[in-house]
């Protein structure tokens, strides 16, 4: 408990000196330089979308751990010994945690579904069909948050060549177009683990005489979209790239 605590505190700490640092930042900023704009619509649901993404293949690690921790501390049990529980415990959740990602997936599944092939599968194929879903809808607004990121770039520079902001107020608003970048950048890095994750997982089950045909469909569609999100932050890339000014 105390260790919680000495965390919780060193974090509030951090925190408190971050703020403090930045509203010292903040005064001394050059006054010429505009405070940001608010985010569009399609900006704003973007970080809604992209958060569900920020769960990458690591929570397979979690998994893994939990379940090794738990299996430990049952063999601890049997040996009649407390102190085995603790040690087996510790043991347990380490190699589980190296065993991780996709084998930790795998396992989770055959914990929820009694070990049964068909209907591991069926929920597996329910997980990627639910990322399916979630990404049509950010690729849809990252499609309208890449067209309107082009247009403010576009329109900083020309107020750059028109002398009606100084470089440091374009630099300013190209930070924040750049922050759509990053958005769309760790989606995509998400969405990439994930689907090398179904991919194996998929490869493993196929070889254990698993019917994969309904899963590699939906990773198949999973794999297409994807690639039209790295398309699309290969574009934004090259237009932030294109828009520096000074």
């Amino acid at each position: 408990m105390s260790v919680m605590r000495l965390s919780f505190r060193s974090t509030a700490s951090v925190v408190v000196l971050a703020i403090g640092l930045a509203g010292c930042q903040t005064t001394g900023a050059p006054s010429e330089v505009k405070t940001s704009s608010a985010p569009t619509a399609a900006e704003e649901q973007l970080r809604q979308d992209a958060q569900v993404y920020n769960e990458t293949v690591g929570g397979g690690v979690a998994v893994g751990a939990l379940i090794g921790g738990l299996l430990g501390v049952a063999l601890g049990a049997a040996s009649g010994d407390s102190k085995n529980m603790v040690r087996y415990g510790l043991a347990g959740a380490a190699a589980g945690g190296i065993m991780g990602g996709v084998d930790g997936y795998m396992t989770a599944k055959a914990q929820e579904n009694s070990n049964n092939q068909v209907r591991m599968l069926a929920s597996m194929k329910e997980d990627v069909e639910k990322d399916n879903n979630r990404l049509r809808q950010l690729l849809r607004n990252s499609s309208i948050v890449l067209a309107e990121s082009k247009e403010k770039l576009d329109k900083i520079k020309e107020n750059v060549q028109l002398k009606k902001i100084t470089l440091a107020q374009a630099e300013a608003e190209r930070q924040n177009v750049q922050k759509n970048q990053t958005l769309m950048a760790n989606a995509l890095k998400g969405l990439s683990e994930k689907r090398d994750r179904y991919q194996e997982t998929a490869s493993k089950m196929k070889s254990n005489g698993g019917d994969t045909r309904q899963l590699d469909s939906e990773i198949n569609q999973l794999q297409q979209q994807v690639s039209s999100l790295e398309n699309m932050v290969s574009s934004l890339n090259t237009a932030l790239e294109v828009s520096r000014v000074g």
